[in-house]
């Protein structure tokens, strides 16, 4: 896992979930299957199936890098530069 905080200033991680984990929000490198989907939950991961809390497309970085890999044009890791 990794502090939101550290790596957001490196990779655009828009589309991942975040977790709060000892007060401090972070994200996991790595999917993170669930063995058996949850009744009533209506996001899941792309990648994974991985049950999500709000309208996310991935649980983890991985997952993205996934969603990538498959040929999603619209998704990036790179960050948008302001030119003021």
């Amino acid at each position: 896992m990794v502090r939101v905080n550290e790596i957001q200033g490196y990779l655009y991680i828009s589309c991942v979930q975040t977790y709060i984990i000892n007060s401090a929000k972070i994200m996991f490198w790595n999917e993170r299957p669930q063995p058996r989907p949850r009744k009533g939950v209506t996001h899941h991961c792309e990648i994974c199936g991985r049950s999500l809390v709000d309208a996310f497309r991935f649980c983890s970085l991985g997952c993205k890098l996934g969603g990538m890999k498959r040929g999603d044009s619209k998704l990036s890791f790179t960050l948008k530069m302001n030119h003021t």
